[in-house]
């Protein structure tokens, strides 16, 4: 056998078999391995720390969801996976004030639009992983709240990223939104529900549900089950310490509710009753 054909079938096995042992080893393990590698992040932040105008990637425009939401995906830094991150917008329909959830900067033109619909009041980590842009937020406009959940403030805050001013579950009441935490799966984020001025909420969440299609993504994307429709994604359900209770969160707490809109962290909103119906049902059949 030729040397290089031996050098290739040892590497491919070298790579092969740790992936495999991971594949097939037990929840508790692989979750235990992903809390401890791949989801560690306390990285501190770059030096000097780049302003608000600095910091602004590609991005679309923003887009209106309802008559007092509003959504622009921006894009992730490189090299870094191909799919969008989303910034939704909510208008507190009792005084206009503007409720930022996972802040993306934005380019004059759209931070411009963005500030003619009211004046930035609260500014929501949804977990430490939608971070990236939230002190050049905090910088921009210092009179806004920083929010993050509970459970997340010593990470969201970790090597001085940003400052959070309170917890989600201090402020929530006074805003005017709820709180409707998942059960069966991690507390890094909080699910919000925002209450919409044409009647109906909002469900909007970061990492708990993607809703990416295979095309949209690369081969990574799709191999760690990130790109399969709607719902939790390959890591959100190995992270799910009792997928059952997952599901019945799903099936009980949600579909009761007059959802009209979903916002998720990365990929499409869902916006009408009977999708956002399809989309939830679609979410408890992935939960397992």
């Amino acid at each position: 056998m030729k040397p290089l054909v031996v050098a290739g079938a040892v590497a491919a096995t070298l790579v092969s078999l740790p992936v495999a042992l991971v594949y097939f080893s037990p929840r508790w393990l692989k979750r235990w391995f992903l809390l401890r590698t791949l989801l560690v992040r306390r990285s501190p932040p770059p030096k000097p720390r780049p302003t608000y105008e600095e910091s602004v990637l590609p991005h679309g425009e923003l887009r209106a969801l309802a008559d007092n939401l509003w959504v622009v995906t921006g894009s992730v830094p490189q090299p870094g996976p191909p799919f969008g991150r989303n910034c939704a917008v909510w208008r507190r329909p009792s005084d206009g004030a503007l409720l930022v959830y996972s802040p993306v900067c934005l380019r004059p033109e759209v931070r411009a639009a963005l500030e003619a619909l009211g004046e930035v009041r609260w500014i929501v980590v949804p977990n430490p992983y939608h971070r990236l842009d939230a002190h050049a937020w905090s910088v921009a406009y210092p009179s806004a709240e920083v929010l993050a959940p509970y459970a997340a403030v010593d990470d969201t805050e970790a090597h001085g990223y940003v400052a959070v001013t309170a917890s989600l579950e201090e402020r929530a009441q006074a805003i005017g939104v709820t709180l409707l935490p998942a059960a069966g799966t991690w507390k890094l984020e909080v699910p919000l529900l925002l209450p919409l001025q044409g009647g109906g909420e909002a469900l909007v969440v970061a990492d708990l549900f993607f809703n990416l299609e295979p095309s949209e993504t690369d081969a990574l994307t799709r191999f760690v089950g990130a790109a399969d429709g709607f719902g939790p994604t390959g890591i959100g359900r190995i992270l799910a310490d009792d997928p059952g209770a997952l599901r019945a969160w799903v099936e009980t707490e949600l579909t009761t509710r007059d959802l009209r809109v979903v916002v998720v962290g990365h990929g499409a909103a869902v916006v009408g009753q009977e999708a956002v119906r399809e989309k939830l049902a679609e979410a408890a059949a992935r939960c397992f």
